[in-house]
């Protein structure tokens, strides 16, 4: 069950009165996972933007398949191929990640009331995020490249 209010004031400060209303009514009955409605709404629909982002990669090898059919077709190996996106692919992470650790390390004093048990600007978790993120986003750019490296040079040039 969800329970949504509104309030004019800050809603974090109506948190004690609104457990208290709720255990008037019925003791029995927790108040737990308080969010606010931007965070409530940022996590369902999570998995979708998830997927979508994943399918940004493999839409834009799907766009270049004439073009990797030239490639092949003029005596590029297929490592190469799948070097080539795997390098255009990654670079794009680079960008996120080196943008993300730079907006974390300057946004850090307005983290540091909402983190717990670790600093804003903790290191591990910091640099632990970005590898896992990177590792992810190497495993979406690596199954497009894969599949547009195996590629029949004659299907590709004959699909458009």
């Amino acid at each position: 069950m969800s329970l949504f209010v509104r309030t004019e004031n800050d809603p974090r400060g109506i948190v004690g009165a609104l457990r208290i209303a709720v255990a008037e009514l019925d003791k029995d009955v927790p108040l737990y996972r308080v969010r606010l409605l931007p965070d409530y709404l940022s996590a369902s629909i999570a998995q979708p933007r998830f997927n979508a982002v994943l399918g940004v990669m493999s839409y834009a090898v799907t766009q270049r398949t004439r073009e990797i059919g030239i490639r092949l077709a003029l005596g590029a190996q297929r490592s190469d191929v799948l070097k080539m996106i795997l390098r255009e692919g990654m670079r794009l992470v680079a960008f996120g990640v080196v943008t993300g650790i730079v907006a974390v390390l300057l946004m850090g004093r307005l983290l540091r009331s909402v983190l717990y048990g670790i600093g804003a600007t903790d290191p591990p978790t910091i640099f632990g995020v970005a590898i896992l993120l990177a590792a992810v986003a190497l495993i979406a750019c690596w199954w497009p490249a894969h599949c547009a490296s195996a590629v029949d040079p004659v299907i590709a040039l004959r699909s458009e």
